[in-house]
């Protein structure tokens, strides 16, 4: 016990910084590093801890077994709600609720829409395969999503974006399975046969053209992807100006409220002049032309389950890969922090019990 404490190490202050780092509030952490705060309720954490070690083991046995993808939409119905009313009075405090009205999110609730209610529909699986399989998908490296056993947030953004993925993964390619404790039964063959009386196509052998599937997801993906960002853009600055509204959405009242237009202006407007000049134009377009990008693909993934289910593995993972990068950082700056006061306790202690005084301290 004389050991460890030696050099005063704060203890609790490091521990402190490392649950806030956990919970992914950086600037938290800088603020208060050096606050004399409440202690944490770890019991909270472990039980957190507990409960997401324990979905995960669930995951895998509804994702793999016969019996049990029958509760895979169960599984995903029941925790979406809980887990973004949770969101959304965390992101309040933090005034970010803002960024729940992106893309991610009405993708999920379509889906949530078609698991409850419109299991016949071709057209809104076409859409809920292309959106899971696209930007949803991608988002997992490209934002470093990471699973986080500690962190309720980072979880949450791991759901959002990959049971999605997975759900209709299941429904594609294991319907009966899928459907076996539903009231109803899915139909994801709809979709091919709703294209064909759009289009007046006369399948062959049941199966409608590779071709036509190749073009449809990313054509459904990108015009949704637009539109979304178009609902969003007049939803917060045109129908949110009004007077009367601005009562209950202060996205212009408070500069402070973020969503991910005002984050990405603000962090890379310097950067780009043409962002700088025409910011939702150049938004726009990047949102549009990167939802065409990640859609491309979508076809085959529809077609050949080989390659859905690569990609499946690969999409789960990156955010496998991140999580374990973020332990190794956490714990690293824990580590670091630790060596530091070690490092500062050493040289007061030489400076006050050497007998040339600072001189010596200041080359230790």
């Amino acid at each position: 016990m004389e050991s460890r404490n030696k050099y005063n190490i704060d203890h609790a202050r490091m521990s402190r910084r490392v649950w806030e780092y956990m919970d992914g509030d950086l600037n938290r952490v800088e603020k208060n590093q050096n606050a004399d705060e409440k202690p944490r309720n770890h019991f909270l954490d472990k039980l957190w801890y507990f409960c997401v070690v324990y979905g995960v083991i669930c995951f895998t046995y509804l994702m793999t077994d016969d019996t049990g993808r029958g509760y895979l939409p169960l599984f995903y119905v029941v925790l979406l709600p809980i887990l973004l009313v949770h969101r959304y009075f965390q992101y309040k405090r933090r005034k970010w609720q803002y960024y729940m009205l992106d893309f991610c999110y009405v993708a999920n609730l379509l889906l949530f829409l078609y698991i409850m209610a419109f299991q016949q529909s071709g057209f809104l699986f076409l859409v809920c395969f292309g959106l899971a399989n696209s930007t949803l998908a991608f988002a997992i490296p490209l934002l470093h999503n990471a699973l986080v056993f500690h962190s309720i947030d980072k979880v949450t953004s791991i759901f959002i974006h990959a049971m999605p993925m997975c759900v209709v993964f299941t429904i594609r390619w294991f319907p009966e399975q899928s459907s076996r404790i539903w009231y109803a039964e899915f139909k994801p063959e709809n979709l091919e046969e709703e294209l064909a009386t759009l289009l007046q196509l006369n399948l062959t052998e049941s199966k409608l053209p590779d071709k036509v599937l190749y073009i449809a997801f990313p054509a459904a993906t990108t015009l949704l992807v637009f539109l979304g960002q178009m609902m969003e853009f007049i939803l917060l600055h045109f129908i949110a100006t009004h007077p009367k509204v601005k009562r209950c959405i202060r996205f212009h009242e408070d500069k402070d409220h973020m969503n991910l237009f005002r984050l990405v202006t603000n962090t890379h407007g310097d950067k780009s002049a043409f962002l700088s000049a025409y910011p939702f134009l150049s938004y726009t377009l990047g949102m549009t032309f990167g939802g065409l990008f990640a859609s491309a693909p979508v076809g085959l993934f529809y077609i050949y389950f080989n390659i859905n289910t690569a990609f499946v593995v690969i999409i789960l993972f990156s955010a496998l890969w991140s999580g374990s990068r973020f332990y190794v950082k956490v714990f690293g700056l824990y580590h670091m922090d630790q060596e530091n006061q070690v490092e500062g306790q050493v040289k007061v202690q030489v400076r006050l019990e050497s007998p040339f005084g600072e001189e010596l301290g200041s080359n230790v």
